[in-house]
């Protein structure tokens, strides 16, 4: 599946809320994007490029999936709709998304589970479905620039996942609404995505709560 494909419906419009657990109360105004980033490095590239390859998919498919097994550890919601949006080369403000996709999960879920639902998601539908969550692909383009998105002005997203591929590393992002996390969350989970796209890339048909995400940051929470 190409990263072009990780798109839904193009219908009227339903919210689909992703129960993050926000660390302060909802501030009033605009939304205040603060970014993280952590670089993966040869060996995962080349780990994520063996997978995509053996499972014939993308290595954004794998990040998107990843992404939709780390919010249901956290918040065990068995459905779950995440936006996909695409960056252009040149850095400038993605298209918008077609919808969210929706992803059904339980403790048995796994990678290639995942990326089957992903896969078989038809392109035209009766409803379009946005999210407070999103994922990113970002093509030879500035990762910062997320912050930049005009969704956040709107305070509709909560949290962004970015994979930024080139050719020797992987750079993961987390874009988030300082407003509604502390840094030092924003950082767990980060640093849980980075463990958990590695080991579910490397297991893909392992169940997606197996893999241990107790991170240094994560211990101090």
């Amino acid at each position: 599946m190409g990263d072009g494909q990780l798109r839904g419906a193009r219908a009227g419009v339903r919210e689909e809320h992703v129960e993050l657990g926000v660390d302060t109360r909802r501030g009033v105004g605009v939304a205040e994007p603060a970014q993280l980033q952590l670089k993966l490095g040869s060996q995962e590239l080349r780990l994520l490029l063996t997978a995509a390859d053996f499972l014939h998919t993308t290595v954004g498919a794998i990040g998107l999936s990843s992404l939709a097994a780390l919010l249901y550890r956290h918040t065990q919601q068995s459905a779950l709709s995440i936006e996909v949006l695409e960056m252009m080369r040149d850095g400038a403000q993605p298209e918008p998304p077609a919808s969210a996709l929706e992803f059904a999960l339980s403790d048995d879920s796994t990678l290639q589970a995942l990326l089957e639902q992903a896969r078989c998601q038809p392109e035209g539908g009766q409803v379009q479905r946005t999210s407070n969550v999103a994922f990113v692909v970002a093509a030879d383009a500035d990762v910062r620039t997320l912050t930049e998105l005009e969704p956040w002005a709107s305070g509709r997203y909560e949290l962004v996942a970015g994979v930024h591929q080139t050719p020797h590393e992987l750079t993961l992002s987390l874009t988030y609404d300082a407003r509604l996390f502390r840094a030092e969350r924003a950082r767990a989970w980060l640093e849980q995505y980075a463990l958990l796209v590695s080991q579910l890339a490397a297991s893909p048909g392992t169940c997606v709560l197996q893999p241990a995400l107790l991170t240094a940051t994560a211990r101090t929470l």
